[in-house]
């Protein structure tokens, strides 16, 4: 069983026209995130997003620093 299947989500109306999303998770805490911050579905993604010369630099970027950070770990501790 997920750990998901376990908490109650409901959208609920807060103050200033603002929608938000309000989970109980099992230990009593409640979570309330507003539904833009979710994000948004696939089709209202612009056409060719995933082609970007942005979305390719970040995903490059974001590559090259795990590397970077894993290869400024791995040398200097097989060393010791």
């Amino acid at each position: 069983m997920n750990h998901s299947d376990k908490m109650a989500t409901e959208k609920v109306e807060m103050a200033d026209h603002v929608e938000a999303v309000k989970t109980v998770h099992t230990d009593g805490t409640v979570d309330m995130v507003d539904t833009h911050a979710i994000g948004g579905e696939l089709a209202e993604m612009p056409k060719g997003y995933f082609r970007s010369v942005n979305f390719i630099g970040t995903v490059i970027a974001v590559c090259t620093g795990s590397m970077c950070a894993y290869l400024g770990w791995v040398l200097p501790a097989n060393t010791l």
